[in-house]
């Protein structure tokens, strides 16, 4: 194809799709020129030029088709879950066939409204939930909504009705944070549950650009946590009654998880508390939860070892060992080991 002959197709906007893709795989200076050096050729042929700001045009367009197919892409995989939208699969299916045609459709087709017609009812709020797709905030909200109302069977029933309450409750929850101090633990812990990244939650909420401080981002990623520290000193006292060990009935570890249960709890109690937990988990590392974890459910291992103790030791390790040539393991490193 000629230089002059793509220069027509690309200001009529009648390039198919996919040899845009490619065309635009080169920068704008590059396209320009080479249509510069034609037109340079050929004075005459000045209705076939494409100036560097068309091409930047051009660019743009195609972009936003690709952005468009991608936001409804993951609009449909990620906020309509298969197994509960029962036709959810033909949107889907009809995004992969707009991917899989772009060498028969043109630019100018795709500029068109009709060309996104069955898409119509979730072009807006497909566009809305984009960026959110990262957010655990916004999806903790999200799949609360979904799993309580069982009439989102249908893609526009979750565009029209149900992501819009979504998004009522989500800006509500940002309003609210504006006082957060004086929020219980219980009416926010639901939806910071499982939050990795604090800081890029706060930079979606408009009315926290401006106005974060360190005392909220570090009272969010320990309140996101909360679920996490139950359940481990929870299996920590599980273990600590296994053991039958001596303990006070008002020690820390009853107090934190009085506190972690006490909905009453408010986040500005929240720092505190963490403070106290990690001075008296300080030499506790990550392989030693895996073991308190273990030893959390081995309730039947651990009988087992306290039967041992109760009887002689030295039979049952020289009853094993009378078939090996090594030397006999001594009674006390096993006790020990066993304490």
């Amino acid at each position: 194809m000629s230089i002059n002959k793509l220069g027509e197709l690309l200001r009529e906007k009648t390039i198919d799709m996919q040899l845009l893709q490619q065309l635009l795989d080169f920068s704008d200076e590059r396209l320009f020129q080479h249509f510069d050096a034609a037109v340079s050729e050929k004075k005459a042929i000045v209705d076939v030029i494409v100036s560097q700001d068309e091409i930047e045009e051009i660019r743009k367009l195609c972009g936003n088709f690709q952005l468009q197919l991608d936001i409804l892409f993951k609009f449909y995989n990620e906020f309509c879950p298969i197994s509960q939208v029962t036709d959810v699969d033909d949107y889907i299916q009809d995004v992969k066939k707009h991917m899989a045609s772009s060498n028969k459709v043109m630019l100018r087709e795709v500029l068109s409204q009709d060309y996104w017609a069955f898409h119509e009812k979730t072009l807006f709020i497909s566009r809305r939930c984009y960026k959110y797709i990262q957010s655990r905030f916004f999806r903790n909200i999200f799949e609360r909504y979904v799993q309580e109302d069982t009439a989102a069977t249908k893609v526009e029933y979750i565009a029209q009705r149900l992501m819009p309450e979504v998004f009522k409750k989500y800006d509500t929850y940002c309003e609210q944070f504006k006082e957060w101090e004086k929020l219980k633990c219980s009416d926010a812990s639901l939806f910071w549950n499982n939050v990795t990244d604090v800081n890029a939650e706060l930079d979606l909420m408009e009315v926290y650009k401006e106005h974060k401080n360190q005392k909220l981002i570090q009272t969010l990623d320990h309140l996101s946590k909360i679920s996490l520290w139950t359940k481990r000193l929870v299996e920590l006292e599980k273990v600590v009654n296994l053991f039958k060990i001596l303990r006070s009935e008002n020690d820390w570890l009853n107090k934190s998880l009085e506190f972690l249960k006490d909905n009453s709890k408010k986040l500005s109690q929240v720092n505190s508390f963490f403070n106290c937990l990690n001075n008296n988990i300080s030499n506790a590392n990550q392989e030693c939860w895996k073991l308190i974890k273990e030893l959390s459910n081995a309730d039947g291992f651990i009988s087992f070892l306290e039967e041992i103790v109760e009887h002689d030791i030295k039979n049952l390790i020289n009853g094993v060992d009378d078939h090996s040539d090594e030397r006999l393991v001594q009674e006390d490193t096993v006790s020990s080991l066993i304490q």
